[in-house]
């Protein structure tokens, strides 16, 4: 499974961003390589509608699952119609979060 988190700082020790679409990094991890990169969220200085251009970025990546502290129902819409899961409140280290979405446990992922 590929998970996009949204990170505001460029590493795996990063807190999940607040904000989908004005998040300044994205880490796409593969549950089943363990492994990651990084990417710049390309619309972060967006005048309007960074959410809709972000979630375009994040179905570019293929990925099935977003991980985000909140996101918009534009976002939204285009990432459901892309059938990518969202997982949205959440807060922490994505180093910490990543043992529990691999055993699923979405509860403690959240504040």
């Amino acid at each position: 499974m590929k998970i996009a988190f949204c990170a505001l700082e460029s590493c795996i020790d990063s807190v999940i961003s607040r904000h989908f679409g004005r998040s300044n990094y994205f880490l796409f991890y593969d549950t089943e390589t363990d492994s990651y990169y990084i990417k710049t969220n390309p619309t972060v200085n967006t005048v309007g509608a960074a959410g809709i251009q972000t979630a375009q970025f994040i179905i570019s990546h293929n990925v099935e699952v977003v991980v985000t502290g909140k996101i918009g129902d534009n976002a939204i819409r285009f990432l459901k119609l892309a059938n990518i899961n969202i997982i949205t409140d959440c807060t922490g280290k994505i180093k910490d979060l990543i043992p529990l979405l691999k055993i699923k446990n979405y509860k403690k992922l959240r504040a």
